[in-house]
């Protein structure tokens, strides 16, 4: 069956060490003030869209291991646990940490591009991840497993992108982003030896992926300069 090295079972180690990060970088935050507050969030890495077009890039990828308040911390644990365990085992920890970490800068410099607001979260890298196992679902047709994954994740992406339009705390664009990006990595991070994604097609989503990136970027100085 092909593709079967790498759609294989293995460890969670990535997800579990992802957990980690996100709930002490938390509770260094509630130390220094709370992670709500809005002070702390922008000293301590939050998206601020000023100082990101100021020089501090950084700041497109401290976000993903940020949350506001506890329940946002909870329930995006809790789904990293959930989606962490069906992915990196199916992908491998490797390739389940690089998807995790380039698909949330792509949220966060979507959100760069097109929300003001100071935000963080590790929902861009999620939505990746659902990305991800969406497309899988076109990729590996026969495997009934995923194919019933993806099903499952069209509708969960439905619907948190309906909503999350409806509900201004929410940062949609980043959702996007991610889930964009994670669309597209799928094909990316199939074996060269793999037949089922063509060498053109690789191609032209990396070009792709490569000037997506740097468009959303220069969108984001745009619109700080036409802000101040």
């Amino acid at each position: 069956m092909q593709g079967r090295s790498f759609l294989k079972w293995d460890r969670d180690l990535v997800t579990k060490c992802l957990l980690v990060i996100q709930v002490v970088y938390f509770l260094w935050l509630e130390l220094q003030g709370g992670s709500t507050n809005t002070f702390v969030l922008a000293t301590y890495g939050a998206k601020v869209n000023v100082l990101i077009a100021n020089g501090e890039w950084w700041r497109l990828i401290t976000p993903i291991f940020i949350h506001i308040g506890w329940t946002h911390l909870l329930l995006n644990s809790l789904t990293l646990y959930y989606v962490g365990i069906l992915v990196e085992p199916l992908i491998g920890s490797a390739k389940f940490a690089i998807i995790y970490l380039l698909t949330g800068v792509f949220g966060n410099v979507a959100s760069f591009a097109f929300n003001n607001s100071i935000s963080a979260g590790a929902s861009t890298s999620l939505f990746g991840l659902f990305g991800l196992l969406v497309a899988f679902g076109r990729i590996f047709p026969e495997q009934h497993i995923v194919r019933s994954l993806s099903q499952q994740f069209k509708l969960l992406v439905l619907v948190n992108v309906f909503f999350g339009f409806l509900n201004q705390g929410v940062d949609n664009f980043g959702h996007l982003g991610g889930l964009i990006s994670g669309l597209m990595l799928a094909w990316l991070i199939v074996p060269l030896k793999s037949n089922r994604v063509s060498p053109l097609l690789r191609v032209g989503l990396t070009i792709g992926l490569i000037g997506l990136f740097i468009l959303l970027y220069w969108l984001g100085l745009v619109r700080v300069v036409s802000q101040n």
